[in-house]
């Protein structure tokens, strides 16, 4: 999945320049999926009162505490694939579709309140 991933943001780079900015902040300057995923997450989701370090934080506990939230979100990225005949790439719905990123928060969200974190979640 991180190979594909990877080679369909070099090809939006290589398609339109103008892309290799946010390719490179997103998923090339990252070294796996997962970290790729929670920085474009925890970029989505911080404020002046919750950080982006903060969120960062939170999603790495989650990979450590739940370390099937990585392969959890990239099967759900298959799955967006497969059942959604728009979709022609895994690079859309991993930047673009809201839905996507609303479960992996669930997801780590989840993990936060079964740890008893309930303020977090």
């Amino acid at each position: 999945m991180w190979e594909r991933l990877v080679g369909e943001a070099k090809h939006a780079c290589a398609t339109d320049p103008a892309l290799r900015a946010i390719m490179t902040e997103a998923i090339l300057g990252k070294q796996d999926f997962y970290a790729a995923l929670s920085g474009l997450l925890a970029r989505k989701l911080c404020d002046s009162t919750l950080p982006l370090s903060m969120w960062e934080t939170l999603f790495a506990e989650a990979k450590v505490g739940c370390p099937a939230v990585d392969a959890a979100a990239q099967e759900d990225l298959v799955a967006v694939v497969a059942r959604d005949p728009a979709t022609e790439d895994i690079l859309t719905p991993f930047l673009c579709y809201k839905g996507f990123h609303a479960l992996q928060c669930h997801r780590v969200g989840h993990w936060l309140w079964s740890q008893g974190r309930r303020t977090a979640a």
